[in-house]
């Protein structure tokens, strides 16, 4: 099996306003991507992991990449770096899904264990590197 991939996130915004007689606007249109090769090395990447979860409103998941998860063939998804990860939260939900980095063996996307962030109802976070490695 192989694996190739494109990460991206972009931005696509038109701000205007009326001036005396006519009227200005500001464009902005930037699109960061990361594309990588299959391979383990930097700017390659070959596992896939991606699922949906259910959770009840005060329950909460721990996610262990290092040997827990299984790919949609059923081989296991041992992930030595993290090149990209994706957290969106459905629409429906109540609460935020709020991600943080433990105390220990986290993935080191966040600055510090315990830092995290707040995904709202509808919304998304987006992180990727060509290199980033995971603290086992």
């Amino acid at each position: 099996m192989s694996l190739s991939a494109t990460m991206k996130i972009g931005i696509s915004a038109v701000k205007t306003k009326a001036i005396d007689l006519d009227s200005a606007s500001e464009n902005l249109n930037k699109l960061y991507s990361s594309a990588y090769s299959d391979g383990a090395g930097a700017g390659q990447a070959n596992l896939l992991w991606h699922d949906t979860r259910t959770l009840a409103a005060s329950a909460t998941e721990d996610i262990d990449v290092s040997g827990t998860l299984t790919d949609i063939y059923g081989d296991a998804a041992v992930f030595a770096r993290i090149k990209g990860l994706i957290i969106a939260a459905a629409a429906g939900n109540t609460n935020n899904v709020n991600v943080t980095r433990p105390a220990s063996n986290g993935v080191p996307w966040l600055l510090a264990a315990g830092d995290g962030i707040a995904v709202k109802p509808e919304c998304a976070s987006h992180f990727s590197t060509p290199e980033q490695r995971v603290l086992l």
